[in-house]
Order: C-alpha cells, then structure tokens, then sequence
C-alpha cells in the first residue's frame, strides 16, 4: 500500500472480490454463491488489468510513406482481409494508430482485440493469443503495413509482417509500459514507461529521458520525429518533455486541465503538436486546431488519438470504441465494444494507512528509475520547461529547455530510505524569491530529487470511531461477501441474463446505494447524505470526490477543497494499475502527509465509498483485515476521514472502466502546508456545496 512519510504500514488491505469471484454462470435454483464459484483475474500486481485499466495509450504517429507499389500492395491486402477484422471487441479501447495512407485506422482493446477500419490491414491480435494480454497500446509498421501491439509488462507482438527487434517483456520494470512508436522506415521503436524511461530496439537510437528525473505526473505517452532522431514525452499534468532534435513548443504543463492529458500527435513535419485529454478536448501547439470534444458530454472517456499522414485532421478514439474525426481525417468505421462478460473483476483495494506520530520503519516512494540497459545516449536534449497555449491555434515563443546529463553522468537513483531516528531534520528553509514560472523557468542543468528527510509529523488525531463491525448494505444492492445468490436472487444494481450477472447502471441502482449508505450512516447517528443537483451530469472522479468531502464533514471533519489534475494523474495511473496511488512530495514541496485507496470492481463512486467507508472491516473484503483486531481493518476509512496534519487537504481521483461494465477507482489526498503551494482545482467543494451538496 503506499503510504505517507510518517505512515505506520499495517499490510496490504486488499478489497478483494476477485478473491472471491462472481460466477461466470449460475445453475437455475442451485443457489450456489457467485461470490464462490470462480476466481477474479484483475488482481493486478503493478500491471494495468486485463480490464482495460491503463496509465495511457500509445500515439500515433507520421511515418514516412511507402512507396506507391508497396501502398498498392497495402491497399489490396487490406481490401482482401477486411472481412476478417472483428467488428466486435470484448474490452475497451485503450488506443489508436493510423495506417499509411490516412485512408484507414486501428483501434485496439486492453484485451489485445484488434478492430482494422478503411485501407487498415488485419492480421490477427493478442486476443487470439491470449487471454491475459494486457495490451496498452498499437503501433503501425511503415515498411510493412503491420502492426506491433504493447503490453503493460513490455511485451511486443508483431503482426503482419512487422519485425520483432526486442522487447522489454519478461523484464524487470519500475513502472508499467504506457505506450510505443516505431522508427520512420520500421526497423525498429521504442519503448515509454509511465516513470518516463525509454527503451529501444532495433534501429531506433536513445536520446535521453525523463527516467531519474522529478516528474510532477506520470508519462501517458511518446512521439517520435519525423527523422527518428528525437522524440517527446507527455505527462497526465500535459508537459512536454524533449530530447534529441526534438523541439519545444509549449504544452499545458502548469495550466487547468478539466481532464487528465492522455495522448499526443506530433505534426508531420516534426513542427508541433496535439494533445488530447480525456475528456475529449485539444490542445494544438504550431499545428493546426481542427475542433475537438471538449465541453460535450461524452458516452466514454477519450482513450487516444491520431493524425492523418499529411497533418490535416485528426481522429479521437473513446473507450467505447466511438471514432470521431475533424479536419480532412475520414471516418472509416468504429469498433462496437459489447461487454458479456460475468462480474468476475472483482473489488481488490490496498489502502495507504494514516500515519501516526512516530517515524515509520520504511518509507515508501516513487519507484527509483535508471537508464534502459541498451541505451546508447549522445548528447541529450533535456526536458524544456512548459508553457501555456493561447487559444485554438497557438502561436507560442519556444522556451529554452533545461540540460539533461547522459543516464551515465547521473547519480544512482536513491534507494527507499531504511528505518531513521525520531529526531529528524528539517528542511532548510525556503528561499524567499519567487518560485520559477512558465515566464522565469531557470534554464540550469535539472537535478534529480535529493533524499531529504520530511519535516517532523505534526500529532495526528485519531479519525472518527470506527464501526464495531461490518454494515450489510440494506437494501442489498450489490453482492456481498459469504451470502448465496440463486438465479432468482434480486439486487438493484445486478441484472441475471440467460447465463451471466451484468452490472445495470441508472437510477434505481444510484437509489439504493444511497438509501443503503444513509442506513449505515444512521448506525453512526447521522443524517441521510445530500448529493448536489447535478450530481449524474459530474464525472466519476467529481462524484467520488463529493461523496468523500459529505462522508467528511458530517463526521466534523473539514473538507478537502477540491479535485487537482496534477493529483489526478497520479490517482488515474494507481486506478490504471490497480494499486495504490503513489505520490511524491516534490510535486508539491509543502506537503507532508498522502494517502490513497484504490478498489477495482466498483459500480461506481457510492459503491466504491459504501466499500471503503462500511464494509471495510473482518468478513468482508479487505483481504488484510485478517481477524477482527487486525491492524489492516478499515484502513481505507481511516484515510478518507484523516485529519490532524494541518494545511489544506486537496484530492486527486482516478477511474478506469473494466471489461465487465465495472469501475477502477482510486483517490489520492494531499496534506498542503503552504497556500502558495496549492496546485490548480478542476473543481471544488463550494461547487459542490452551490448545487446543494451537504452530509
């Protein structure tokens, strides 16, 4: 579980109903339990899941044209082998890529399925292949017109007649692969992890990192130039990061995003750029602004995007497979992502434990990261400092980058720090100059982070009592732990089809989960809860944020102020991977206390709150909470009801949809001493309260 400074680790709590398992298909009056029939396979270790839980989607990218025999070629393989592309996936789309030409596209699932639209060859998937393919990415082979698919572990599958050049599959990793891009004739690509290292294979060269480096978000995604002699990264907080010939053109590093970041495009003469959120919106650095779905109310969340080969539109890829193009990118199909599957994702939830007063044994950090063991670094081009876009088509000043040192010129990555003496230093003081803007970003040689140990832990209160034992949801809305359910068995939330149980969204289950949580909460003598107006138009990550600011403050606690994307990238990297949230205190300098939760297998933010708050306790599914006194129950409830560490508490949210219609979910809060060092707010509590919001 990750954990604070001054956190006391009381084990992995684990929410698990993948331990227990929903039942694939239940036998008509045997009234056997579901929960006891089959077991989970989402209980991700690190690695996004097989439902469709990611950190980012590999980008597509410009590659150089075939020649016209070779496109001619595409084109009539494609045209024989169209009917054999699935239209139908099994999981969700997690990302894009553009086949040579513009005339096609793939869409790739988190299961590996693979849907081949227009001029796109189809050449088989990982679906085929495996069931436990955990694909986060595709990427088309210029030479060929094949295709590579990339897993969370590093894994590459060629299809087509692409080439296998390596991979780092099999291979010890820091932090998940998030993406893939080949070199512009496709003899080889690399490789992007969501701590920023890169990794090549074949022809493609190493031109620096931001591995080792402080990264206030976690990477989502890489774009090569167009001569392969550089290449970008983009971070969930929108900076760009360069190296090699690769040049700066701003980015919305800094700025409020409504959304996470979750993709980038480069312009195909290597002169700018597209980022996409995952709310459908643009951003367009030196390349052309052709629309984009910011604003709208969208179905499912954007998963990636696209460019045409000339530069001249775009296309957005949801998970739901729904294409939607702009400029003169054509729409040649859209992948139907049909969820059958049983309710077998189940919840899994590691809490970080409030810490106490005293100094932990361990503490617990971002993973240290290193140069790729086959990097060949020439002098690098360090990561440029950001700068904010005007309106749609930007014409941005190009800032000075900062000075990157060769992975060999850097000092070993720290190792997590071992058990400490009560008595701590504390941080020097704080100069007192203005803190580097995007308009005086020092154009020194960045330093990785230094071990410094934290400043000493103010006296932590205890959270509220705890319940004396586990609430059972009345009414029932969803499955509980050792209770049978027959074909016949009713709940609000689950519908029973000819031979599987599927979740069922809307308002009847929404109404039930709340008549469920106020019944628990008049066990605790509290009133019903009170959800803002316009609480079903929110975002999961807004509506799981308000239920944890009204299960706060009816309790007298004070409220966390509100939702920040920095934080939320790395909550939607932890709900990605199924495990804890890990923040790191350099992103915001003041801050002196975290703790996150994660539960994979929710229906939504009640249901994920309901888990964490009344069910958290011995015979549920907290896989730590072993016996009734073990330090593991209700670990996640602690963390939702801390206090005691002063400042301000703000709070990042993250969620993932899984094959079976279920929801990762994670929360990450932040304890700020300095108001200076509040990041920017997507949306707060006085919003909420403005619509009506109180516990």
């Amino acid at each position: 579980m990750g954990i604070g400074p001054f956190g006391r680790r009381a084990g992995r709590a684990r929410l698990s109903r993948a331990a227990l398992g929903v039942a694939a298909a239940l036998v008509a009056g045997a009234g056997a339990s579901p929960l006891a029939l089959a077991m989970g396979n989402s209980m991700g270790k690190g690695l996004p899941g097989e439902a469709g839980a990611r950190v980012a989607v590999a980008t597509a990218r410009h590659r150089r044209p075939a020649s016209q025999a070779k496109a001619a070629e595409h084109a009539a393989t494609a045209a024989t082998r169209r009917e054999r592309s699935p239209t139908t996936l099994e999981a969700k789309v997690v990302g894009v890529a553009a086949a040579d030409g513009g005339g096609g596209y793939w869409e790739v699932a988190s299961n590996g399925g693979l849907f081949a639209a227009g001029s796109a060859a189809y050449f088989g998937s990982m679906e085929i292949r495996s069931k436990r393919a955990r694909v986060v990415g595709v990427a088309g082979d210029p030479a060929t017109g094949g295709y590579w698919e990339v897993t969370a572990g590093g894994g590459i599958f060629r299809f087509g007649d692409a080439r296998y050049y390596g991979s780092m599959g099999g291979r010890r990793l820091r932090a998940p692969i998030v993406g893939m891009a080949p070199t512009p004739e496709g003899r080889g690509y690399w490789e992007v992890g969501a701590d920023g290292r890169i990794f090549r294979f074949g022809d493609a060269r190493y031109y620096g990192s931001m591995g080792g480096r402080r990264l206030r978000a976690p990477i989502v995604g890489m774009a090569p130039t167009p001569d392969g002699r550089g290449y970008w990264e983009v971070g969930a907080d929108g900076r760009i990061f360069r190296f090699g010939d690769a040049r700066y053109y701003g980015s919305m590093g800094g700025r409020l995003l409504r959304a996470p970041i979750v993709g980038m495009a480069p312009a195909p003469d290597g002169r700018g750029y597209w980022e996409v959120a995952k709310d459908g919106g643009v951003f367009a650095f030196r390349a052309p602004f052709y629309g984009s779905l910011g604003g709208r109310r969208l179905h499912s969340p954007i998963t990636g995007i696209a460019a045409t080969p000339k530069g001249r539109g775009y296309w957005e890829v949801a998970a739901d497979g729904a294409v939607y193009r702009f400029g003169h990118a054509r729409f040649a199909g859209a992948a139907r992502v049909a969820v059958t599957t049983s309710p077998t994702h189940a919840r899994e939830s590691t809490p970080t434990v409030r810490p106490s007063s005293a100094r932990p044994s361990t503490t617990k950090r971002p993973p240290t990261t290193h140069a790729p063991p086959s990097a060949r670094p020439s002098i690098t081009n360090g990561p440029s400092t950001t700068d904010a876009p005007p309106s749609a088509r930007p014409s941005i000043t190009n800032k000075p980058s900062t000075t990157d040192a060769p992975p060999s010129a850097r000092p070993p990555a720290a190792k997590p720090a071992a058990a400490k003496p009560p008595a701590a230093k504390p941080p020097a003081a704080k100069p007192t100059a203005a803190k580097p803007t995007a308009a005086n970003a020092p154009t020194t040689p960045a330093q990785p982070p230094t071990s410094k140990a934290p400043p000493p832990a103010p006296p932590a209160n205890q959270p509220p009592a705890n319940p004396p034992a586990d609430i059972a949801p009345v009414p029932a809305y969803t499955f509980q732990a050792r209770v049978s359910y027959g074909a016949s068995s009713s709940l609000p939330c689950w519908r029973m089809g000819s031979s599987a149980w599927t979740p069922v969204a809307g308002a009847p289950c929404v109404a039930a989960e709340v008549a469920a949580t106020d019944n628990a909460r008049a066990s605790e003598g509290l009133g019903p809860v009170r959800l803002p107006s316009d609480y079903a138009s929110l975002t999961p990550e807004e509506q799981l944020f308000v239920v944890t600011d009204i299960e706060r403050v009816s309790r007298g606690e004070s409220p966390v102020v509100g939702l920040s994307p920095l934080l939320d990238g790395y909550a939607q990297a932890g709900a990605a991977a199924g495990t804890d949230p890990q923040f790191s205190f350099s992103a915001v300098p003041s801050s002196n206390w975290w703790g996150s939760n994660v539960v994979s297998g929710a229906l939504n933010a009640l249901d994920a709150n309901y888990t964490w708050m009344y069910d958290d306790g011995y015979g549920g599914y907290n896989a730590d909470c072993t016996s009734p006194a073990a330090s593991g129950c209700w670990g996640h409830r602690d963390n939702e009801l801390t206090s005691g560490y002063g400042g301000t508490l703000v709070m990042g949210a993250g969620d993932v949809q899984q094959a079976s219609g279920l929801q990762s979910m994670s929360e990450l809060l932040v304890a700020v001493q300095d108001p200076g060092d509040l990041p920017p707010l997507s949306y707060t509590w006085a919003q909420a309260v403005a619509a009506g919001a109180a516990g």
